[in-house]
């Protein structure tokens, strides 16, 4: 009973209080003031720290925080931003609602509030790296402040009794949007000093700023500091510190953006990095050895431009001096090779690039790193983590391009892999610390730790700041941030801080999600070279594992490890993130030259660009070339081995696990051979004679091809498939009510608004410099593409279909000529073979013309799949798109590894596995389109051939014949293993070899390395780049973890398999080879490295 009366009581005070409240409020007087910069306002009240905001919640409702803005958490902690040019210093609405939003303070009880501030800035800059100037328009402040002391008010009708009005308010200093940049400053207080009221809850209803003649979704207001005072708070007003003052110690870390072949072509850059560029650093390096340790000039590189400094042809002179500072900690080389489009690449790829700074580490003498920083590409993989941490690697700085939006996720976190490895990650907007350019000195207002991390990255390929430029930065941190530890150094000694203060309490958030990249377009700007790419990749793998087996079995072998190093080399530099020169056609009118072939054959820069373009298109060329070369060697030298006499072919299987191939038989003339049960990563010898080669072909319009598990038919009209029937369980595998058929090829050319839209979509600047933030439109999405005519698309009218039935496969061959808008031939062939569960569709262009018009080309494919889940290949595992890509990544389109499923509410449906081209788009939204919450709902995928939708970087024509093959089969359920499985027997084909004449000494058929389950993939199993005994690498990636047994090839004399990590480092005890074998415990998604010896 008396614990009900205090209750009551309790709730009839609240009650009185709240009425109390309603009528006793004044009227608020607006008192605002408009500064240039410091926050030193003279006619109201600074900012605070210590007022009754600071324990308050806020939360926003109408709207949502624009991204890479600061929270709402951020708003009251009385910290204020050193320099107001950074989105992340300030909460900002976003464009998806052009009448504002509300910002709701909850300060946890009624309290007696004598006056309400507000602050907010936008510049001035002036001559800022990527824009004119800010031009102040989100500067002002335009808000109505409301009160309530309600326990729970109607905060969608701030007209109600419960609410109370304080006050209008309006910065704006003119309508002319003139001069409304700096720093505005708002006190609400009461006429007579008397208290505006009490309130538990206020509303900011926070308008746009509307500046005259710019679109209003570009103008809300940039605002960084709300406080609220009771009479007792304002004793100590105005309280506020600048950011970085509360710090301990700040590491700066210097470094350009190494930007291979964008300011130069890519040979004479790296020549410029090897001499000019170098003997710049070595200079400030040498300069400062005169000064104490902190202050000694440290310049931070990539291992792969190391590497390349340290050439052979290197003056010794120079060289020499790059040693010393190497070793002296002022030359400090990081731990990845160069930035890279992460998601393009294999796993074996981003292996080796960590082998690269091995490399220069051991021919210098110094210490690996543990740190890496990539720069530019907004978003990579979640391999990263998985990669790093199996490294010894715990620390990964990635600078976003200053004009593209990066994910939603926070500043510092720890990045979990799939594999639940968690990596210590800052990603800040910028290339360094910082959106611009030489800039990086300060935290954001929110910095939550002690330290920070003042990574100042110069321009592309600028090369080490001036000596000025060093010691103006370490003058301006003592005069603003006086006390605070100032050290030049390398990244890890950051990191070292950050997981000291995690010892003493300090919180890191971890993310766990994929990020892909919203730059990855640009891989289909390459089509010839991404399909060798694809092919390379998967090759060298098995050029690696059969030389093993060679020398294993007992054939003499030379040493092919430099070999493999350039191919490897090269392979990784392909996926390099500079594709091409600083050039565009901008301004001259080419979407009007009628013979556009003609025209980039004699314009210089048209000339200019192919040139660099073709420096990159020869990495991969020239990897294709060497491993290409010694595949050929290899599997010929083993055909004149084994032990059958005559003419003879042999097949080798370089999986692990034993399975049936279908290959096209050398010097034949496209005859196609069947093998069965090929043992794992062994071969099998099979006599060659002379039979007859059953190919008939009969033209039709509509056919069927069947074998004992799809029936597949096919119509010429339609362009494609109309009907794939599951023979297992009778499953219709195709939409019927799709708008093309299953295989169609579908082209598009995309206009000026959906550029636009895109670039708006993924663009930082935009967000930032108000009307002046449309400056690099022009090189992303082409600012003067033409307003007609708008979005086409069209697939070909296909006139004849034939039929071609050989000995092991049944195929329809679909002819159509160059028409309309599609300029080229397109031959889309369907193959099923007579003894396999799978198809495979193949589109052939021939003769495409180059066209400058953004322009894409897909594969498509509707599945029948009501509710559908989608699952995608990624490189390292099989992610969920509904729940695992962070949000503000590129949800719309991405580069597949494995490839794809999409399936129905009951987990049935098909699986996708693109053999030449990787990237896919699903549902509704993919190629030039940017949503950062898009998740499919629609069961189609797309299979991009080629594309050219930016004006950067990337080519920016496609032309000449190119062709795409993707493998598609039933899955039965989503597990991992109905994807992977048969995706990598796709992309990894047998390799086939012939001889004739006198029998070797090998038995005919032999197996090799042997793994008890499928789902793992080797990743290298060949000579130890670093020193003796063999390197095998497996990578799990099916997401199971259990007990795996190796068997090794039989003649293998090893006796110990020692566990490394991916830089070769011991990492545990040796494992004993017992009768060839040993057994390992390899989790999910998590790559297992051993030294055989």
């Amino acid at each position: 009973m008396r614990n009900e009366i205090q209750i009551k009581l309790k709730i009839s005070l609240f009650i009185f209080l709240s009425l109390f409240s309603l009528f006793c409020y004044s009227q608020g007087v607006v008192v605002t003031e408009q500064i240039e910069k410091g926050w030193a306002f003279t006619k109201i009240m600074r900012p605070s720290k210590t007022d009754a905001a600071r324990y308050s919640t806020i939360t926003i409702l109408g709207n949502k925080a624009i991204s890479s803005c600061l929270s709402p958490d951020g708003l009251h902690n009385g910290v204020l931003p050193q320099e107001c040019r950074l989105l992340r210093d300030f909460f900002c609405f976003s464009n998806d609602n052009a009448n504002g939003g509300k910002i709701v303070m909850d300060l946890g009880k009624i309290i007696p509030v004598a006056m309400v501030n507000s602050y907010s800035a936008h510049g001035p800059v002036g001559g800022t790296t990527w824009c004119e100037e800010f031009d102040g328009s989100r500067g002002p402040q335009v808000y109505t402040l409301y009160g309530s002391s309600s326990l729970s008010p109607d905060f969608d009708n701030l007209e109600r009794k419960e609410w109370i009005k304080i006050a209008d308010v309006d910065t704006r200093p003119n309508t002319s949007g003139q001069g409304w940049g700096g720093q505005h400053g708002v006190n609400i207080k009461a006429a007579k000093g008397e208290l505006l009221g009490r309130f538990r809850w206020l509303v900011w209803d926070v308008k746009p700023t509307l500046m005259l003649k710019v679109k209003p979704s570009w103008t809300n207001t940039w605002y960084t500091e709300l406080d609220v005072h009771t009479p007792e708070t304002l004793k100590n007003g105005g309280d506020a510190i600048l950011a970085g003052t509360q710090l301990e110690g700040i590491t700066v870390a210097y470094k350009t953006h190494f930007d291979i072949g964008f300011t130069h072509p890519a040979p004479e850059i790296v020549n410029i990095y090897r001499t000019s560029m170098i003997d710049h650093a070595l200079e400030l390096i040498e300069e400062s050895y005169k000064l104490p340790p902190e202050k000694r000039f440290a310049w931070t590189i990539p291992s792969w431009v190391a590497y390349q400094i340290l050439w052979s042809g290197q003056d010794s002179a120079r060289r020499a001096r790059v040693v010393n500072a190497m070793k002296s900690g002022s030359l400090v080389v990081h731990a990845l090779p160069v930035t890279v489009q992460t998601e393009s690449l294999d796993l074996e790829d981003l292996v080796f690039g960590l082998s690269i700074h091995t490399k220069v580490c051991r021919d210098v003498g110094i210490p690996l790193s543990r740190s890496g920083k990539m720069t530019d590409v907004p978003s990579h993989s979640w391999i990263w983590p998985t990669l790093l941490k199996h490294a010894g690697i715990d620390f990964l700085q990635i600078g976003v391009n200053p004009t593209n939006e990066r994910p939603d996720i926070p500043l510092l976190y720890y990045w979990q892999g799939p594999d639940g490895s968690r990596l210590l990650t800052m990603q800040p907007q910028g290339y360094g610390s910082d959106n611009e350019f030489g800039h990086g000195l300060y935290p954001p207002k929110d910095w939550k730790y002690k330290h920070w991390l003042a990574m100042i990255v110069t321009s592309d390929n600028s090369g080490p700041p001036k000596n000025s430029e060093v010691q103006n930065l370490l003058k301006e941190a003592e005069r603003n941030m006086p006390g605070v530890r100032i050290h030049l150094g390398k990244m890890e000694d950051f990191a070292d801080s950050i997981f000291a203060e995690e010892k003493k309490g300090a919180k890191i958030p971890v993310v766990r999600a994929d990020m892909p990249d919203s730059w990855i377009h640009g891989m289909g700007t390459m089509p010839l070279e991404e399909a060798t790419a694809h092919k390379m990749r998967s090759e060298i793998t098995a050029v690696e594992t059969l030389d093993s087996h060679l020398k294993i079995w007992g054939l003499s072998r030379s040493d092919i490890r430099d070999e493999l190093f350039t191919a490897h080399e090269r392979s990784l530099m392909y996926g390099e993130h500079t594709w091409g020169g600083a050039r565009n056609l901008e301004g001259k009118n080419v979407y009007k030259i009628k013979n556009f072939e003609e025209y980039i054959k004699n314009d210089t820069d048209c000339k200019w660009l192919s040139k660099t373009w073709k420096d990159h298109a020869d990495y991969i060329n020239k990897a294709s070339k060497i491993t290409d070369s010694l595949a050929s060697r290899e599997i010929n030298q083993l055909a004149d081995a084994v032990a059958v006499e005559g003419e003879r072919m042999v097949i080798f299987n370089p999986l692990p696990w034993k399975r049936d191939a279908l290959i096209e038989i050398p010097n034949s003339q496209g005859q196609q051979f069947y093998a069965k049960d090929l043992p794992p990563c062994g071969y099998k010898t099979y006599p060659l004679k002379k039979t007859a080669f059953n190919d008939k072909i009969e033209n039709t319009d509509i056919a069927v091809l069947e074998n004992k598990y799809l029936k597949v038919k096919v119509d010429r009209k339609r362009g494609g498939i109309i009907s794939i029937i599951n023979k297992k369980d009778g499953r219709e595998l195709i939409d019927h009510n799709a708008k093309y058929a299953f295989g169609q090829y579908y082209y598009e050319r995309f206009d000026s608004l959906q550029n636009l839209q895109f670039h708006l979509n993924c663009s930082h600047l935009n967000t930032v410099y108000g009307a002046n933030g449309k400056v690099c439109r022009g090189w992303n999405v082409r600012a003067d593409l033409p307003s007609s005519p708008s979005y086409q698309n069209a697939v070909p009218e296909f006139e004849e279909m034939a039929i071609r039935n050989t000995n092991t496969t049944v195929e329809a061959i679909l002819h159509a000529p160059a028409k309309g808008i599609i300029q080229s031939k397109v031959t889309t062939t369907i193959m099923l073979p007579l003894n396999s569960p799978w198809i495979e569709i193949t589109v052939r262009l021939d003769d495409k013309k180059p066209d400058y018009w953004p322009e894409s080309g897909s594969i498509y494919l509707p599945v029948n799949a009501k509710n559908p889940q989608f699952r995608i290949g990624r490189i390292g595992a099989v992610v969920d798109p509904s729940k695992d890509f962070a949000r503000g990544s590129n949800r719309t389109y991405g580069y597949v590894n494995t490839g794809a499923m999409i399936a129905d509410q009951h987990g049935k449906g098909i699986g996708i596995s693109p053999l030449d081209h990787g990237i896919m788009s699903f549902g509704d939204k993919g190629i030039c389109m940017i949503d950062p919450d898009y998740v499919p709902t629609k069961p189609l995928a797309l299979v991009s051939m080629f594309n050219n939708i930016w004006t950067i970087n990337f080519p920016y024509w496609i032309q000449g014949s190119l062709s795409s093959r993707v493998r598609i089969w039933a899955t039965e359920n989503l597990n991992d293993t109905s994807l992977v499985n048969s995706a990598i027997e796709a992309r990894n084909p047998a390799l086939v070899g012939v001889s004739n004449g006198q029998a070797g000494k090998l038995p005919a058929m032999a197996a090799g390395l042997t793994l008890s389950r499928k789902g793992i993939r080797i990743t290298n199993f060949s000579q130890n780049r670093d020193g003796v005994g063999l390197i095998l690498g497996l990578w799990e990636v099916t997401g199971k973890s259990t007990n795996v047994m190796v068997t090794l090839p039989g003649n293998s004399a090893s006796v110990k398999a020692t566990p490394v990590d991916l830089r070769g480092a011991t990492i545990g005890s040796p494992l004993q080879i017992i009768n060839g074998k040993f057994i390992f415990k390899m989790s999910a998604y998590t790559p297992a490295y051993f030294l055989i010896q």
